[in-house]
């Protein structure tokens, strides 16, 4: 199992800040107010996956796998559109990180500015 202390210290050494807890997602924050998930349950299975915001552009890198849009209410600083339910829900493209040492290369490729 991937340890969820380790993946908030990666957010933390990238420059985000955990803005959010939900008992599946966590929400971080860069400097420059872009948004990340990281889902809880994934963890305990040894994988990694975030969400970032579709238009985001995320070049090829060893150990990133975009498994495509995902929908959830706890996405809640996403886009949002309607779904299978009534109401609009939330979506972002979800991304499956090989391991600890590729989601520090990730962030620090991806939201560095």
């Amino acid at each position: 199992m991937i340890d969820e202390g380790d993946v908030r210290k990666a957010f933390d050494t990238a420059g985000f800040r955990n803005t959010h807890d939900l008992k599946r997602t966590s929400e971080f924050e860069s400097r420059a107010n872009d948004i990340v998930y990281v889902n809880k349950d994934r963890l305990q299975n040894n994988c990694i996956c975030v969400y970032v915001e579709e238009t985001l552009h995320v070049p090829a890198m060893t150990g990133l796998r975009p498994i495509g849009r995902r929908f959830s209410s706890n996405l809640r600083q996403f886009p949002s559109r309607l779904h299978n339910g009534k109401t609009p829900c939330h979506y972002g493209l979800a991304i499956v990180v090989d391991s600890l040492s590729c989601l520090d290369n990730f962030l620090n490729s991806v939201f560095r500015r």
